[in-house]
């Protein structure tokens, strides 16, 4: 079989199923098989397939077609030009997250030469992964509910030699920010935490609502349980003038911005991702506590 006749026969068995796409994703699959990108797969449509790749390929066609993620089919996606191992035990990172990472990149590079930050609710740990990538000098916190999620954390940060410069630790919330002393010591506060409303998740495409872990999407009733908890807690662990970095539903802003604004946070600005949402909120706690 070609490669042309493969992506052909992807995109047949992908369509029915209700995948975005079909025929993007059946090239994506085959590209992953092959190693190779897929315009090259575009310039090589009548090459033929070796017998094991085409068997790999099938398998992992079948495995889309249950309309599992891409990404965990594959078990990698990139992000801000890093590799990440990607499992069921966390959420997929999403391009939006980029914009979150962006601003608080431009925060950080503000501040002295190596500024602590901490990333709450980490996952696959690509926001503090990548800060930690793009941030030579800053010494990264990372924690995580889900001890799987946090065992998936370490093994990215191994995969990309930055181990010894993020710290993890298991914990709800902020709480194992105690163990490592850092009450009115951290420069920068992310946060990417479940934002979801608990009522809609049921309603989203299989790929979140089935795949996903439903840990990983529950904000609550309004989708703001968790945020409303850590921007309660965060001012005794932020420096004066420190400041925090969510990402929000994209109807959430008016709601979170009123949380902020009843609680003396200042220069609080709302950040849109590239199709005009509200996405990231940023907020800086006063000079003077």
């Amino acid at each position: 079989m070609t490669i042309a006749e493969a992506i052909n026969t992807g995109e047949a068995q992908l369509a029915p199923t209700g995948v975005e796409d079909p025929r993007l994703n059946a090239e994506l699959l085959l590209s992953h098989v092959l190693g190779r990108k897929p315009l090259e797969l575009r310039l090589a449509r009548e090459v033929g397939i070796p017998l094991q790749s085409l068997g790999r390929y099938r398998a992992l066609l079948d495995s889309r077609a249950t309309r599992r993620p891409l990404q965990y089919v594959t078990g990698l996606q990139e992000f801000m030009g890093l590799t990440f191992e990607v499992t069921p035990e966390a959420l997929v990172p999403r391009l939006d997250t980029e914009v979150l990472v962006e601003a608080l990149l431009a925060r950080a590079r503000q501040l002295p030469d190596a500024p602590i930050i901490a990333d709450i609710g980490t996952g696959t740990a690509v926001i503090a992964l990548t800060l930690a990538h793009s941030l030579p000098h800053a010494r990264l916190y990372a924690t995580d509910c889900s001890p799987a999620a946090l065992a998936l954390a370490r093994r990215n940060a191994d995969t990309l030699g930055l181990a010894a410069r993020v710290s993890f630790a298991c914990g709800d919330l902020l709480a194992p920010l105690h163990h490592w002393r850092l009450e009115g010591q951290v420069h920068v506060l992310a946060a990417n935490l479940p934002y979801i409303p608990s009522g809609e998740i049921d309603q989203l495409a299989p790929e979140v609502s089935v795949h996903e872990p439903r840990l990983a999407l529950d904000g609550g009733p309004d989708g703001l349980r968790l945020i409303r908890r850590l921007l309660q807690g965060a001012p005794a662990f932020l420096r004066p003038g420190g400041a925090v970095g969510l990402e929000i539903g994209h109807d959430q802003a008016e709601a979170v911005c009123a949380v902020l604004s009843g609680a003396d946070w200042r220069d609080v600005e709302v950040l849109k991702d590239l199709d005009g949402n509200d996405r990231v909120v940023m907020a800086r706690r006063p000079t003077q506590q």
